[in-house]
C-alpha cells in the first residue's frame, strides 16, 4: 500500500512538473505570437498597397505589355517545377507540421509527372522530404533557416536566392506552401504561386503618360518588390501561425495536466483513506479482543 501510494505521489509531482513547462511554454508562445502579429498586420497593409500601386500603374502604362516584360513576369514553357515549403524547426504545436507535410504530399502527387525541386525553410518539411520524398523530389541545399528574429533583410536574400533559381534554372513556376494565418482559431494551409508574378490587369486603350527614369525600371522594380514583400508576408504569416498553434497545444496541454493531476490526487487519497480505515480497524479489533480476553 505504501509502495502504491509513493508511487502516486511521484507522478503528480512529473505531471506537475510537465504543467508548469507547458505554462511557460504557452506564455512564451503568446508573446512571440503578440509580436509576430503585430508585424503580420503591417505586411498585410503594405502588400495592399504596393498591389494598388502596381495596378494603378499598369492602368496607365505608356507601352503595351506584350512589348516588353520583366523576368519574374515570364512564363517560360518547362517541366520542372519549384516548391518552397515552409514549416517549423521545432515542434510540440499541434498538427501544424503535419497540416503542411500532407500539402507537400498532395503537391507532389498531382505534379508527379513534373521534375520538382525543393527549397525547404523549416527543419520539420525538410526531414518530411528526405524521408518520403527523397526519389521523387530533389532538395536545393542553401544557407537560409529560420531565426529567432527575423528581419526583412533575411527575407530579401531568401527572395534573390529564389528569384536567381527561377531565372536561371529555368523552372516554369515557383509555388509556395505556408500556413496562411486567418484567425487565433482559424489556420489554414495553402499552396499559391510564387513565380511568374502574376500581371495586374492594363487597358485596352494605353495612355501616353511618360514615366522617369524609364518604364522598364520601373516594372522591374515592382516586380521585384511585389515578390520580397510577398514572400515576408508569407513568412511572416507562417511564423504568427506556428506560434499560435504552439500557443494553443500548450494550453491544451496544461489543461489535461490539471485533470490528470486532479485524478491521480483522488486516487491517492482514496488509497491513504483505504489505509486509514484498515488501520483503524485493525486497532479496534485488536481493543475488542485484549476486552475479551480481560474479562
Amino acid at each position: 500500500m505504501k509502495g502504491d501510494i509513493k508511487a502516486l505521489q511521484q507522478r503528480i509531482k512529473t505531471v506537475g512538473a510537465t504543467k508548469k513547462i507547458a505554462s511557460v511554454m504557452r506564455l512564451i508562445a503568446s508573446s512571440k505570437y503578440q509580436t509576430y502579429h503585430k508585424l503580420l498586420i503591417s505586411a498585410n497593409e503594405y502588400n495592399r498597397h504596393l498591389t494598388r500601386v502596381a495596378h494603378d500603374y499598369f492602368q496607365n502604362i505608356d507601352l503595351p505589355p506584350d512589348i516588353y516584360k520583366p523576368a519574374l513576369f515570364n512564363n517560360k514553357p518547362s517541366n520542372k517545377v519549384l516548391l518552397v515549403c515552409i514549416s517549423s524547426n521545432k515542434g510540440l504545436c499541434g498538427n501544424f507540421n503535419q497540416l503542411i507535410n500532407n500539402n507537400i504530399d498532395s503537391f507532389i502527387e498531382i505534379n508527379k509527372n513534373k521534375e520538382i525541386s525543393a527549397f525547404t525553410i523549416g527543419a520539420k518539411a525538410e526531414k518530411h522530404i528526405q524521408t518520403k520524398h527523397k526519389s521523387d523530389v530533389m532538395l536545393i541545399p542553401h544557407k537560409c533557416s529560420l531565426t529567432k528574429n527575423p528581419k526583412y533583410e533575411h527575407f530579401v536574400t531568401m527572395a534573390s536566392l529564389i528569384a536567381n533559381f527561377f531565372l536561371c534554372e529555368k523552372f516554369e513556376s515557383v509555388h509556395m506552401i505556408f500556413s496562411h494565418f486567418v484567425s487565433s482559431v482559424e489556420r489554414k494551409v495553402v499552396s499559391e504561386i510564387l513565380l511568374p508574378i502574376p500581371q495586374p490587369p492594363t487597358q485596352k486603350e494605353y495612355s501616353v503618360t511618360a514615366y522617369e527614369p524609364s518604364s522598364h525600371g520601373i516594372i522591374e522594380n515592382l516586380s521585384w518588390q511585389m515578390l520580397k514583400s510577398k514572400l515576408y508576408q508569407n513568412m511572416i504569416s507562417n511564423y504568427v501561425s506556428e506560434h499560435c498553434a504552439r500557443m494553443l497545444a500548450m494550453d491544451n496541454a496544461s489543461k489535461n495536466a490539471s485533470d490528470i493531476s486532479d485524478r491521480l490526487m483522488l486516487e491517492c487519497n482514496s488509497m491513504r483513506q483505504d489505509g486509514i480505515t484498515t488501520e483503524l480497524l485493525e486497532i479496534i479489533a485488536g481493543s475488542e479482543t485484549i476486552k475479551k480476553n480481560n474479562i
